[in-house]
Order: structure tokens, then C-alpha cells, then sequence
């Protein structure tokens, strides 16, 4: 391994032995552990570790940002009912079907109060990590189902409804998944939707990244009358909203008005509604991202599967799922601190079910700064003599 250049910056240590080696942040975006941890500023670091639409937000939501005092003089709509409006219209679903909320995740902590904690709940892992938390907070058992790497971590329908009780309150998928960027067929997704009917089972999916993959628009043939399908979306990552927090729901209509009736009122503000309005609406928009997306994407791809080190996994979403191959357990964490000392964060996912500390996860950043993360990671390997 080559040395450390004089003026190199290096890590701090704690005196205890368990703190000698730096905390890797616990998710993605987050710029001030990955800065205490490195020593340098938040502006001095590339993030690949959060998965946001690099093309920034709608141009039609930074042109109303002059406006937006007059929306935070006034109380929000309750109902939101200008952006379950536009909702309605975009995905052709009925306004009594949708709920919005304060980014996905307020959506996730209240599933649990749907289902009896005495009901198992089985989460196709690796899984985001909101959903385990917020059911075993809630007193819920967890029922883990991994998939396979040689799978691109998919859990085959046959083995779910294998694995599935009679307990069962919820099943839980990504849709793509995350981290592994793994869309389901829709003839998996329509045998777990007719079980989960059957059985008085809830289907729990996240489409967060649906909109990067024109799959989004499959899921949309399923029936909004199915009883037990929700499906979990967000403003925060196509549309780049993530400081607004902009969530939603395709839900029943009974499952609507049992959520809202145990929901703090005003929960969305004014801002998030009237801009994730206009975002939805700028279909220009949504057309190039999807495109450039991509693109950008499959030239990341074929880059990342040139280090014969590296096992990249084929993706539907905005990022890449990749692993370092090596007999060395210590690699992984020397790699990661290298590329951070050289202002490149990228996300660890040693805290995933079913990954290990060899598994990161890279978002699809323009292709500036996608071979800016090519470089840095050939540098860290050369150093690592993994090529």
C-alpha cells in the first residue's frame, strides 16, 4: 500500500479500543458524520451515498420559491387536497384512495397500529430500514426473508408463500428494491397480491424509486379495491424534494380514514404542498429524468463492472449496488475511508439484513462526477493492491 501523502487528512481515534476506527454513517445524506469522521467540511464532500434525482428539482418549483411567503403565513390544508388533486389526475386514482403525508416515513410508522402486534410481520430483506424499526418499536415479531446475491437479492415468490404463517399481518418488498435496485414481474407481484387477499394479508410496497423505471406505471394496473394493498411513494427522490418532506399513499379508502383518524392534524405544511403540486405536474420533467437517468446509470454500470474487484448488480433505480471482493474483512472499511478522505462518500450497507460490510451502495450522479467516483475508487484500489 502506498503511504499517505505528508499533508494527507486522517481519521481521529478514541482512546477506547472499540472507537479506534471511525463511525460510518447509519444512512445515506448524512454529510455531517461523514465530515466529523474525516475532517473535512460538508462542501468539501462528494455524496453518493443519498440517492437523490441529480438534476435537482422541477425549474417550475425554484421559479415559485419567491412566493413562498405567502404560503407560510397561513395555516396548511389539512386534506391537501390540492396535491391529492393532482395525484388523482396524474395516476388516474380516485382521491379517497390517496393519503399524503410527511415524507414516506410518517406513512410507515403508522402501519403499524393497522395490524394486531400478536401478527408476524415478514420483510423481504435487505429491506429500508424505517419499516423494521417502526414495527418492532411497535412490539411487532419480524420475520426476515433474504434473498440471494446470485439472485440479485429477490426472494422468489414460491419461497414467500413457503415461508409465509397463518400469524401473518404484513408482508413487506421494495418495488425496486432497496439497495439492490430489483424490480418484481408483475405476474410475482399479482401471485402475492391474490395470496395476500386470500389470506387477509397485507401487501406493503415501496415504490419510493418506482418513477425511475417505467415499471412505475405497471403497478398502476393493479385494482385500487384490493383490501389489503398499500403502496408507499415519495417526493423526496425522483422529484428532489427531500427537505419539503412529501409523501404518499395508493391505499383503501377504509384504510385512509383509519390512518387519518389517528394522525396529528397540519402534519404537511403549505410549502410541500403547493411546490410537490407543481413538481407532479411537469411531466417535461419527468420525461428527462427518467432518460438522462438511465443513461447516466448504464455508463456507471459498465465503468464499475470493469474492476475485475467489484460485483456491480444490474439496477432499475438511480443507484447501484456493488461488492468488493476480497478475502480481507478489513478491505471494505479501509476502501470506504480512502474514497472519504478523498471527498467521496458513498453508502456503506453493513446495516442492511442480508449485506455485509463488503456491500456499498453508489447513487447516479451527471457523468462529471460519476468518473470522479471511478477515479477515486481506482486510486483506493490501487492503494488496497486490489488491481
Amino acid at each position: 500500500m502506498n503511504p499517505p501523502a505528508e499533508n494527507a487528512k486522517t481519521f481521529p481515534t478514541s482512546s477506547r479500543d472499540d472507537k479506534q476506527k471511525p463511525q460510518w454513517p447509519l444512512h445515506g445524506g448524512d454529510l455531517v458524520s461523514a465530515s466529523q469522521v474525516s475532517g473535512l467540511t460538508p462542501s468539501d464532500i462528494l455524496d453518493f451515498s443519498a440517492s437523490i434525482n441529480r438534476l435537482g428539482p422541477p425549474k417550475a418549483v425554484l421559479d415559485l420559491l419567491p412566493q413562498a411567503g405567502e404560503w407560510i403565513q397561513a395555516y396548511p390544508d389539512p386534506d391537501c387536497r390540492e396535491f391529492k388533486s393532482a395525484l388523482s389526475q396524474t395516476w388516474d386514482v380516485p382521491e379517497t384512495n390517496l393519503i399524503v403525508t410527511n415524507g414516506s416515513t410518517e406513512l410507515i410508522y403508522a402501519l403499524p397500529d393497522l395490524i394486531p402486534t400478536s401478527k408476524t410481520i415478514v420483510i423481504l430483506d435487505p429491506c429500508f430500514s424505517e419499516y423494521r424499526r417502526a414495527f418492532e418499536l411497535s412490539g411487532h415479531p419480524i420475520h426476515s426473508l433474504c434473498g440471494s446475491a446470485e439472485d440479485g437479492f429477490k426472494v422468489p415468490a414460491e419461497k414467500i408463500l413457503f415461508e409465509t404463517r397463518a400469524n401473518t399481518g404484513a408482508i413487506i418488498l421494495g418495488h425496486p428494491s432497496s439497495p439492490a435496485g430489483q424490480l418484481w414481474s408483475l405476474s410475482e407481484l399479482k401471485i402475492l397480491l391474490n395470496f395476500c387477499e386470500k389470506k387477509e394479508i397485507f401487501l406493503i410496497i415501496d415504490e419510493t424509486f418506482a418513477e425511475f423505471s417505467n415499471a412505475f406505471f405497471d403497478t398502476s394496473k393493479f385494482s385500487e379495491s384490493h383490501r389489503f394493498l398499500i403502496r408507499i411513494r415519495s417526493m423526496t427522490k425522483f422529484h428532489a424534494l427531500p427537505g419539503l418532506r412529501l409523501g404518499y399513499g395508493i391505499i383503501p379508502a377504509h384504510i385512509v380514514q383509519s390512518i387519518t383518524s389517528r394522525r396529528a392534524p397540519w402534519s404537511v405544511n403549505a410549502l410541500a404542498q403547493k411546490l410537490g403540486t407543481v413538481a407532479l405536474l411537469d411531466k417535461d420533467y419527468t420525461e428527462l429524468t427518467r432518460t438522462w437517468n438511465e443513461e447516466q446509470r448504464k455508463q456507471l454500470f459498465q465503468q464499475l463492472e470493469k474492476f475485475t474487484c467489484l460485483r456491480p448488480f444490474q439496477s432499475s433505480a438511480n443507484f447501484i449496488l456493488f461488492q468488493l471482493i476480497s478475502n480481507n474483512p478489513n478491505v471494505p472499511r479501509q476502501l470506504f475511508e480512502t474514497l472519504l478522505k478523498d471527498g467521496i462518500l458513498i453508502r456503506n450497507c453493513e446495516n442492511f439484513i442480508g449485506l455485509d460490510s463488503s456491500y456499498f451502495r453508489t447513487a447516479v450522479r451527471n457523468e462529471k462526477e460519476n468518473a470522479r467516483l471511478i477515479a477515486s475508487l481506482k486510486n483506493g484500489l490501487l492503494q488496497l493492491n486490489l488491481i
